[in-house]
């Protein structure tokens, strides 16, 4: 999982990044383009009642690229070192912003599950992290270093390549049908695309500008009272797979029942219905095991029992009465007050204190 986790999100980021290099890269050419217009006006001295159309000229161009009759004029001057600066320089500027906060957010929020107490969710959301920001700086330096390369060098390649195998394969396919219908049916995409993200995309979001705002702020205070009052947001606490609240009737058995009907037997090596119980008394609830190795489970930190103290009887009385009211899993209290009254003699006598320092 973590795998497509990652891939999926180095691929956001390079797709960004080139998408930003592709518009820079026609950014440069309407402004080299805007620059000679403006330099040829002034070298021909063009009259004042001419400048409205060379303003005009300007504005189209800005659209269409109509000084550079063939695609090797552009790599000519997209390839100058003056060119790639600038480009690269505004789409590091355009794109690294974004980027970053993006990346930022996202490692972040992996990082919050070290909160848990679960060391596979910890590992988890620290090596997702991580790597998300490591990804980012993959993108601004090989990545970026690799767009210039591919400009200069591997694109060049490619289209010889392609002119030398397929001049004759796509000469003859230009004027077939299927290319006819290929090139009709990109093109009705293309206007469909622009049709819906240039006109009626816009047109929806300022005619309902009201109602949307509306509902994302409901959806934003229903998300807030969801995570924070009922049914609150938790960080895990176990290991297996909740769809609903632990109260739940779809999951009251994996929760709260499933223990009490599964056992392990170790002589037989099988599960078994009601099993007998184990209580161990005397080890405090600390965890100091290393989270980011799964077989260290630490070390018991024990407690001080002291048996022939009054307190620590009355402590087990009731416990083991209370124990007893679990219907569950005793048909009475009855064996476990005559084992306790056996238990409660022997430490009155101090038998069982002494037994268990000569055991120590």
């Amino acid at each position: 999982m973590s795998a497509f986790i990652l891939i999926g999100i180095g691929c956001d980021d390079i797709f960004v990044f080139f998408d930003i290099w592709n518009q820079e890269k026609l950014e440069w050419l309407r402004k080299y383009q805007n620059k000679l217009l403006t330099e040829n006006a002034n070298m021909l001295d063009v009259p004042l009642n001419q400048q409205k159309n060379l303003s005009k000229l300007k504005r189209s161009s800005s659209q269409h690229l109509f000084l550079f009759k063939h695609s090797k004029e552009i790599r000519k001057v997209l390839l100058s070192e003056e060119a790639l600066i600038e480009i690269m320089s505004n789409t590091l500027k355009h794109a690294g912003s974004s980027m970053f906060v993006t990346s930022f957010t996202t490692s972040a929020a992996f990082f919050t599950n070290i909160l848990t107490n679960i060391s596979f969710i910890q590992v988890f959301g620290i090596f997702i992290g991580t790597c998300v920001l490591i990804y980012f700086a993959i993108t601004f330096t090989a990545i970026a270093a690799f767009a210039v390369i591919y400009e200069k060098h591997i694109q060049n390649m490619i289209s010889h390549v392609l002119s030398m195998c397929c001049t004759d394969f796509v000469n003859k396919s230009a004027n077939s049908t299927l290319a006819k219908l290929y090139h009709r049916f990109s093109l009705a995409c293309r206007n469909f695309r622009n049709y819906i993200f240039s006109h009626f995309m816009p047109l929806i979001i300022i005619k309902l500008r009201y109602v949307l705002v509306l509902i994302f702020l409901l959806m934003g205070i229903l998300g807030l009272i969801g995570s924070f009052y009922y049914p609150k947001l938790k960080v895990p606490s176990t290991q297996k797979t909740a769809l609903f609240l632990k109260d739940n009737p779809m999951e009251i058995y994996e929760f709260s029942m499933k223990n009490q009907f599964n056992g392990y037997l170790k002589e037989d090596k099988r599960l078994f219905t009601y099993p007998a119980i184990s209580f161990v008394f005397g080890i405090r609830d600390i965890d100091d095991g290393y989270i980011f190795d799964m077989n260290d489970r630490g070390r018991l930190h024990l407690m001080p029992l002291y048996l022939n103290r009054q307190i620590t009887l009355e402590f087990f009385k009731n416990f083991i009465k209370h124990l007893g009211t679990r219907k569950d899993l005793f048909l009475s209290n009855y064996d476990l007050e005559e084992d306790f009254k056996l238990f409660y003699e022997l430490a009155t006598d101090d038998i069982l204190v002494a037994k268990v320092i000569n055991d120590r």
